[in-house]
């Protein structure tokens, strides 16, 4: 359900937010919400059986009373798409015999129109470079999803649910043109949804093997009614990545999805050197950063900590010798603090005794180099102990249920996020985010349930967000997100934007298929200095959106 909510993903240029985003007239807001759920609803049903007139009758009952509450709300393009659309679904009402196509071209314009809605970003002020909006999220594929279903109504609706995660999906009725999409336009995964016939995953095969990277190396998914394990062999052979039966989770679909998509965003280990020697280690340096690695220099040991606390790096190479500060003696200072004893430190040296090696290792190092070092050697040496800190903080700071942060690794980020807000004059939010009556979903259809929407919200977290937003799991149905260079304003609309789609997300249960909403609270520097304050703030105006009703947003 659409919740009255501030800084509402309305398409209306004329009326400016104001109190934290909330729009001036909450009742026309609560009547478009209602008719864009209402709309929904009736289109769902149709696309069950677009054959049935009675539920043809409703969907254009509901599409005109959109209509008639967009114009009155103010929102003429909204209203305007309405009746483009209203006109041939007065004649399939008016003559239900029309070609089964008019029918499908009149259902997806719908969806179109509801995706649409779902996509328009909120009005909000502030500096344009700081609209979170405006830069990609983890999630956006640049290339589609191409999704083959031989029933374009049903394969429309599939398609939906994927695009409230933030990907693009097209949906292609005959399997003979996925090859020529292919071709116009290479994928990030392709999806094919039918029963299974030898043909069709003989067709399948056909474009599985077909794939060649770097361009072509994307996952293929079947989802088919049948599990058993003649179909799944077959899919096998065929060279299918994921099979899934139905009813699909869409978010199911898409973790599995996210995992088997090639990334072209790296993430490169962060390598700090420190030398009092700028030729040698630029050297080393810049054989790291042709290895795809990130470096930085540090010449001065006094400044140690301020790089640490700034740069974080996941591993440290420093020179045995210096002027100001032997490697040992710096070595056993970083070891004093706790919060960097596990970052792995690498000695460089052109003296490599035995002894001098144990002195290093004693002192707390992790290996140790002779010079001149192999390039070859150092980045396999370096690049390993990085990929092993990286995974094993990853297991100290992650929640098992989500692979989020969790709360003490988010409090943690958050101190960090305020300090270099004060440092750099740039404003930072933090957003606190409650499933709505999450034990009643786990009262009614169970805990791996009540797991199940926790992971989905998780999931769309991560891909409706930026790549440099931090989400976490701050315990058990409820979420911290903190985005940097974001004022409250711009946040809001954002975490409208993500409210909407997950209002809208269905989730699988015995009981039957049922939908959740969140409520969340936001603060950010502007008036609360300190991280704790930033907390209090969030979880404050969190408690006030759900004393409002639930479902919606609050500025604190």
């Amino acid at each position: 359900m659409r919740g009255a909510a501030c800084g509402a993903a309305l398409p209306d240029n004329s009326a400016p937010c104001h109190c934290g985003g909330r729009q001036n007239d909450m009742s026309k807001n609560k009547r478009l919400q209602k008719g864009l759920d209402d709309l929904e609803a009736a289109l769902h049903q149709w696309l069950g059986a677009f054959e049935n007139k009675d539920r043809l009758v409703a969907v254009h009952q509901h599409l005109k009373g959109l209509a008639e509450s967009a114009r009155s709300s103010g929102v003429g393009e909204l209203s305007a798409r309405a009746l483009r659309i209203e006109k041939p679904l007065a004649a399939l009402v008016a003559n239900p015999g029309l070609a089964a196509q008019s029918a499908i071209q009149t259902a997806a314009a719908l969806q179109e129109l509801l995706a649409w809605d779902a996509a328009v970003p909120p009005q909000h002020g502030g500096p344009p470079a700081s609209q979170p909006q405006q830069v990609a999220p983890k999630g956006a594929t640049a290339a589609p999803i191409y999704l083959f279903n031989s029933n374009p109504l049903l394969g429309e609706d599939t398609a939906m649910q994927l695009r409230y995660f933030g990907h693009s999906v097209v949906v292609v009725s005959d399997i003979e043109r996925v090859g020529s999409a292919i071709e116009k336009r290479p994928p990030s995964a392709l999806i094919f949804d039918f029963e299974y016939r030898e043909d069709l995953m003989a067709k399948v095969a056909a474009l599985a093997h077909a794939r060649r990277p770097p361009n072509r190396h994307y996952p293929i998914a079947v989802i088919s009614t049948r599990g058993n394990f003649k179909a799944r062999l077959a899919a096998a052979r065929a060279g299918v990545d994921c099979y899934f039966t139905k009813p699909v989770d869409a978010a199911a679909l898409i973790d599995r999805l996210d995992a088997l998509i090639v990334s072209k965003v790296a993430h490169p280990f962060r390598i700090l050197f420190i030398s009092d020697d700028p030729a040698g280690a630029a050297q080393y340096s810049d054989v790291l950063r042709e290895a795809q690695m990130d470096t930085r220099m540090l010449h001065k040991p006094a400044e140690i900590f301020e790089a640490f606390e700034e740069y974080r790096p996941e591993l440290v190479v420093m020179d045995v010798h210096t002027a100001a500060c032997s490697g040992i003696d710096l070595t056993r200072l970083i070891r004093q603090n706790n919060v960097y004893l596990d970052v792995p430190i690498v000695f460089l040296s052109h003296d490599d005794s035995l002894s001098h090696e144990l002195d290093a290792i004693n002192s707390g190092a992790d290996d140790f180099l002779a010079k001149p070092v192999d390039p070859a050697h150092l980045i396999s040496s370096l690049s390993s102990r990085a990929e092993r800190y990286r995974a094993l903080r990853g297991l100290i700071m992650r929640d098992s249920l989500t692979g989020l942060f969790n709360h003490s690794a988010i409090k943690e980020t958050l101190a960090r996020e305020v300090a270099s807000s004060e440092r750099t004059r740039t404003p930072v939010t933090l957003a606190m985010i409650d499933i709505d009556f999450f034990k009643r979903v786990n009262d009614t259809h169970g805990h791996p349930v009540g797991d199940h929407v926790i992971r989905t919200l998780s999931r769309l977290l991560q891909q409706r967000l930026r790549r440099g937003d931090v989400v976490g799991r701050y315990g058990g149905e409820e979420f911290a997100v903190i985005l940097p260079a974001t004022p409250a304003t711009a946040a809001i609309g954002v975490l409208d934007e993500i409210r909407e789609a997950f209002s809208r997300i269905r989730h699988h249960a015995d009981e039957g298929d049922f939908t959740a909403s969140f409520s969340a609270g936001v603060a950010d520097v502007t008036a609360h200095e300190t991280a704790d304050a930033l907390f209090r703030a969030a979880d404050a105006a969190l408690y006030e959106a759900k004393h409002k009703g639930r479902n919606r947003i609050e500025a604190g």
